[in-house]
């Protein structure tokens, strides 16, 4: 069985995968809408996705590492 993450608030798109029929709806009619007609023949998106959204979360921690472990690197070249 797949996972489906449904945060309240939320606007989605959900689109047949065979008709490609589309859907607007928020969290509430997206629960009933599942409960009702299954997941597996659609393809659900969420509208309300930022930026930060679609960036790996490894890839903003290797960011910071990286970027404290250089801060750490020119503060002992700047003081010793």
């Amino acid at each position: 069985m797949k996972d489906i993450n449904i945060i309240t608030g939320e606007d989605y798109k959900v689109t047949h995968k065979k008709t490609k029929k589309v859907y607007f709806m928020n969290a509430q009619e997206l629960a009933n809408f599942l409960f009702k007609y299954g997941y597996k023949n659609y393809k659900i998106n969420n509208i309300n996705k930022k930026l930060i959204d679609y960036i790996p979360l490894w890839l903003i921690i290797s960011v910071m590492v990286a970027t404290y472990t250089l801060s750490i690197i020119s503060y002992i070249n700047i003081n010793y």
